[in-house]
């Protein structure tokens, strides 16, 4: 699966939980490094100052991560509360991330390199999930943006950015 399937299948998953919640949401996406983080964002849909309820969860892909510095400064800039998947770019100035680490899933597939150089077949080795994931709160971001974290999330966080 392409990083595009993968991207497209974990956002389709996050819609789906939130129409059951009765969230409503709106998918938007880039698909060329050279569009500018804003572009996915202008049209019919969002009129100006429209960002002010708007919430952004970006799923990590290379081209997301690659442009990582304009991501966050698009959020800065429009006051856009904004969840990550990967802990590096709350480090970065995002404002929080939920996902698991990438040195755990580094380890995994090291793991099944090993058992694929020991003669094992790739299609009868089993597809893993993610056992753990970690919460990472960014609090001088929380400041900038006027947003108070509840003590109840700050005390669940695996890391609190001060």
């Amino acid at each position: 699966m392409s990083f595009r399937g993968i991207a497209r299948t974990k956002l389709l998953a996050w819609s789906n939980n939130c129409i059951r919640r009765s969230l409503k949401t709106c998918i938007r996406g880039r698909s060329h490094p050279s569009t500018s983080p804003g572009a996915a964002w202008r049209g019919r849909t969002f009129r100006e100052g429209a960002f002010m309820s708007l919430t952004l969860l970006l799923v990590a892909d290379a081209l997301t991560n690659l442009n990582r510095r304009r991501v966050l400064e698009f959020a800065a800039t429009h006051r856009i509360p904004a969840i990550y998947e990967l802990d590096f770019l709350v480090r970065d100035g995002g404002l929080m991330s939920y996902g698991q680490k990438l040195d755990d899933a580094f380890r995994r597939a090291a793991f099944y390199v090993d058992r694929i150089l020991k003669g094992a077949k790739p299609g009868d080795l089993p597809v893993e999930q993610p056992t753990r994931y970690y919460l990472f709160i960014n609090l001088k971001t929380a400041k900038a943006l006027g947003l108070t974290i509840p003590q109840t999330i700050l005390l669940r966080a695996d890391q609190v950015i001060e």
